[in-house]
């Protein structure tokens, strides 16, 4: 199956998800960390499942899929993923099956987030083991100082004390900046960009 990724602004967006295990727990957590608002139906959870969720300790139910446009089949039971497919797509809703990936409109990704920077990694449900060890992968070599250069430009304001935004961030990345990040020199490294604000004037715009 040929897909497309993409990447959906979901925060406020109602997702129902049906499962209370691991599998629909960790698909809960994602969902959350981009600002859902998470329906489970489930008759337990599983211990330290994420919270706040809006819980109906039951079994699934035909209709329950109304309402929603994307929703997750996430139990232990194909039959009961099988159902729910069938109801989201009676409803018109985007389904991910986790028992299913063939079955699936579309594919959760592993997720790698470094402030404004979002990497999606998914084998289309063909393995989530090869995308878990392939983000932490790229998590060692993007690691938490792009974060803080983020954080470090916004709080200077820099993109407004510059000439253009492509010569400040050419500047950036050709300095020393995330090393210092890395290496935990805050302070130099809002100096030295301070230092290169301050003289951006004289830079030629790009």
């Amino acid at each position: 199956m040929k897909v497309l990724p993409v990447a959906i602004a979901i925060e406020n967006r109602p997702v129902l998800v049906v499962g209370g295990g691991t599998v629909a727990a960790r698909k809960v957590a994602a969902l959350m960390e981009a600002g859902a608002l998470v329906t489970v139906i489930a008759p337990e959870l599983a211990p330290d499942f994420p919270s706040p969720i809006q819980h109906h300790p039951r079994r699934f139910e035909p209709n329950d899929c109304a309402g929603f446009q994307f929703v997750f089949a996430a139990t232990d039971s194909r039959e009961v993923n099988a159902a729910v497919a069938a109801d989201a797509r009676q409803h018109h809703a985007l389904l991910n099956d986790a028992s299913a990936p063939e079955n699936s409109d579309f594919h959760t990704q592993a997720i790698v987030r470094r402030g404004p920077i979002t990497l999606g990694l998914s084998t289309e449900g063909a393995s989530p083991a090869v995308s878990a060890h392939l983000r932490r992968e790229i998590e060692s070599l993007i690691g938490p100082e792009w974060e803080a250069l983020f954080a470090l430009i916004a709080e200077t304001n820099a993109p407004a004390r510059s000439q253009s935004r492509a010569a400040l961030w050419k500047w950036v990345l050709a300095s020393p900046l995330l090393d210092l990040l890395r290496e935990g020199k805050s302070e130099e490294a809002k100096a030295q960009l301070k230092s290169y604000l301050d003289k951006s004037d004289a830079i030629p715009t790009i």
